[in-house]
């Protein structure tokens, strides 16, 4: 399936989600892995044809780590784009 890529929406949800992770509930190791894959996804969201399987690769690892959070917050926050990835 193709991703429909919609930079504003991948964007908004990426730095709500980073936003989030600056929380001082969440774990500095969450924080640090997350902050990797947020590293890989915001150079493709510059681009003027961003690579899809790169932005869908951080999506779906960032996915897990929200998903091991307690209470699913970070994850609605990043729902839009995963939902916008096809990945949820």
């Amino acid at each position: 399936a193709v991703l429909a890529y919609n930079d504003k929406k991948y964007s908004s949800a990426l730095e709500k989600f980073v936003a989030a992770l600056a929380a001082p509930e969440v774990p500095e190791q969450i924080r640090r892995d997350a902050m990797i894959e947020v590293e890989s996804i915001r150079p493709q969201l510059r681009k003027v044809a961003p690579n899809v399987s790169i932005i869908r690769e951080g999506l779906h690892s960032l996915r897990s780590i929200a998903e091991g959070m307690a209470g699913g917050y970070l994850l609605l926050l990043l729902a839009p784009a995963l939902q916008a990835a096809g990945l949820m």
